[in-house]
């Protein structure tokens, strides 16, 4: 809903606590949550600080002015409500932003939830409160004063100036600086979480319409849990689905040593590299054990160097396992190294404006960035970007879809994107969430605390 992670941990002004190191010897007021502690372990760590030394007291439903006032340090918030409640009392805070610490910690805010019994017992409502939900969303980022005067005439209890001036925070910041927002429609037609207005879907030859559980995916960022080793990590899909744990744990670890990750199955995400981070993330939608593998710009957070020490070891880890992989990228050279056929993709609402077979052989190096075919294929593909944009409603271009395929009878076909459709799916969470507390009934916005961790979106498959 929210591009960025906007909670953080913060304190009143007057306790001097700029960094998190500075936690160390101080009281730290929780709300009880199980994300908390690792949350809080993660940015402490990166800070250079010692988390042991932070001592840390329950605060109930006390909310952050009264537990600050009463021994208590510093207290996990969102910025868009207690913040601003802050600025607006004349009590200013000192806040360290989760997000600015670990890449990882940057998850969306907040997400919705639902489960498979209402996902299959009453589909219409699922698709109706969505769309609903996206309409209002939508509207509130670009009509601050008018959606904070809906939320008051449905809870005329709220404070109207915080109402007004959270909304009037939070609107520029829904979209922030993402080129999309809130859509991925198709991964979600392909992974069964919505229906296309035309055309198929097939996956192995089998039409997956509204199929669930066929696919696995990889999201931008790593989305690693940040409280679980990175076995435990790896091991997730297998774990949501039931299979026993001690398979999962050996097939877990030979790959992580196939990864150059081995020595690294206890340790936890904080501790890796943003490369490495990346190469768990995959092992995690490999051990899923579908044969369709979705991955959705997994690369784009990489710097140039890292992408393509990235690039080599997927050619090689896909040499050795050749599944099928739906791969989205706006990065041109990427598509045509990895993939064997391409898609580009025109704006909203998106058709398919060229289909290019991919020529080189497999297995496949960086050496083929230098082959004339492959510098001719980049200026045409190029071409055709520059051709999509403004096609329809001037609205940029999607980027090229790769589709690094395997055997051929196992790629999934491409559906033409139905137009229109503008809504989030709902996922299944794996885990409780921990909630900043001490907010009165009726927040905004649905803030009630972050949600639970990025990782918990990336099987909802």
């Amino acid at each position: 809903m929210i591009q960025h992670n906007t909670s953080g941990f913060a304190s009143p002004k007057d306790r001097a606590l700029t960094s998190p190191a500075q936690y160390a010897g101080k009281t730290y007021g929780s709300f009880g949550g199980p994300v908390e502690e690792p949350l809080l372990k993660t940015i402490v760590k990166a800070d250079g600080g010692d988390p042991a030394t932070i001592k840390t007291v329950s605060v109930g439903n006390a909310d952050f002015f009264a537990a600050t006032k009463k021994g208590i340090d510093f207290t996990w918030i969102f910025y868009a409500w207690t913040g601003i409640e802050a600025e607006l009392r004349g009590e200013p805070v000192n806040i360290q932003y989760v997000k600015d610490y670990d890449k990882a910690l940057d998850f969306y805010t907040p997400i919705l939830i639902t489960n498979e019994t209402r996902i299959s017992k009453d589909p219409e409502l699922v698709k109706q409160f969505l769309a609903a939900t996206s309409e209002g969303y939508t509207y509130a980022a670009a009509n601050a004063a008018e959606s904070a005067e809906i939320l008051l005439a449905a809870a005329p209890d709220l404070d109207a100036e915080l109402v007004k001036k959270s909304q009037e925070w939070l609107s520029p910041r829904y979209q922030d600086d993402a080129p999309r927002w809130g859509q991925q429609t198709l991964f979600h037609i392909v992974g069964g979480l919505l229906a296309a207005d035309q055309g198929t879907v097939r996956v192995g030859g089998q039409d997956a319409a509204g199929r669930r559980g066929l696919i696995g995916y990889m999201p931008q960022q790593p989305a690693l849990l940040p409280w679980r080793t990175i076995e435990d990590n790896v091991v997730l899909a297998g774990e949501i689905a039931g299979e026993p744990r001690r398979g999962s744990s050996a097939l877990a670890r030979e790959w992580l040593a196939k990864a150059g990750l081995d020595g690294f199955a206890s340790a936890y995400p904080h501790t890796l590299s943003g490369g490495m981070q990346q190469r768990v993330a995959f092992l995690r939608a490999l051990l899923s054990d579908h044969e369709l593998l979705l991955l959705d710009e997994p690369f784009s957070a990489l710097d140039a160097i890292l992408r393509v020490d990235m690039h080599r070891w997927l050619l090689d880890i896909w040499e050795e396992n050749r599944r099928s992989i739906l791969f989205i990228t706006h990065n041109v050279e990427e598509a045509l190294l990895l993939s064997s056929t391409v898609y580009v993709f025109t704006g909203r609402p998106a058709t398919v404006l060229e289909r290019v077979e991919v020529p080189f052989a497999r297995p496949r190096s960086d050496e083929v960035l230098d082959d004339p075919e492959f510098i001719r294929l980049k200026r045409r593909l190029t071409h055709l970007l520059k051709q999509g944009v403004g096609r329809p409603h001037g609205r940029p271009a999607a980027g090229p879809e790769g589709a690094v395929a395997g055997r051929r009878d196992r790629r999934a076909a491409v559906p033409q994107l139905p137009a229109g459709r503008r809504t989030r799916a709902a996922g299944r969470a794996g885990a409780d969430p921990g909630f900043p507390g001490g907010h009165r009934t009726g927040i905004p916005h649905g803030h009630r605390g972050p949600r639970p961790s990025p990782g918990d979106r990336s099987w909802t498959g």
